[in-house]
């Protein structure tokens, strides 16, 4: 196949639009870009910041909004996608609609991959509406190819609390909870940044927990381990 020939691949990114800072669709777009892909975008929020400070502004993407433009791409018959991504939503009823048109998307092209980041919270504190978990456990995540939660929002979905204590977590639970999360229905997951001083491991370091399944329930699992850096970089 010549160069002419390759077609480029489609990436549906439903997450949320910050003005200042990097997080959402205004750092996943520009990335993806630079690897080739053409990305379809679609905000969940417009707000001036992300809601780490003090005061956000902005506007969320309504139900009838979303609708509105995934019937605007059917019509115009554009609605065709090789990898979904999606991010903070905010809202369980965002959630459904996500999973009808994934389902929709899936149905046709059934070598699409779906990656959700269930954006639930951080640090002991939830984000969004309690809906959003259920939505997650009981619609989302039967869709998705591979989860990315944090180990907070890994607790949240699997319903099991992985601290031994407030500063100290068990491997071993971690590793069994990532399995739960398997059963719910992903194939891939990753566990991001996890402090490794929680693991027994060294204060400066973060560590990464990653599992895929395969078609015979055997898993393949990996840990890395890298520098904790300093800063703020959202």
């Amino acid at each position: 196949m010549s160069i002419k020939e390759k077609r480029i691949p489609r990436v549906l990114s439903i997450q949320s639009h910050v003005v200042h800072g990097f997080v959402g669709n205004k750092c996943a777009t520009f990335i993806l870009q630079l690897y080739s892909f053409e990305v379809d975008v679609i905000n969940s929020v417009h707000y001036s910041n992300h809601t780490g400070y003090k005061v956000v502004k902005g506007s969320r993407l309504s139900v009838d909004e979303l609708r509105a433009i995934f019937q605007g791409l059917i019509a115009n018959e554009i609605f065709e996608y090789d990898y979904i991504l999606t991010g903070y939503m905010g809202s369980g009823e965002l959630l459904a609609v996500i999973a009808e048109y994934v389902r929709l998307i899936k149905s046709k092209s059934p070598h699409v991959k779906y990656l959700c980041d269930p954006v639930i919270g951080d640090n002991g504190k939830l984000y969004v509406d309690q809906s959003c978990i259920e939505m997650y456990k009981s619609v989302i995540l039967p869709l998705a190819d591979i989860v990315t939660p944090n180990d907070f929002e890994l607790e949240q979905l699997v319903g099991t609390q992985v601290k031994s204590d407030p500063d100290r977590y068990e491997e071993q639970v971690l590793w069994q909870s990532i399995q739960s999360l398997h059963k719910m229905g992903p194939t891939h997951i990753i566990v991001s940044s996890i402090s490794a001083a929680k693991l027994g491991g060294k204060e400066d370091m973060l560590q990464m927990y990653a599992s895929a399944k395969s078609s015979d329930d055997q898993y393949q699992t990996f840990r890395i381990d890298f520098p904790y850096i300093r800063g703020c970089f959202t």
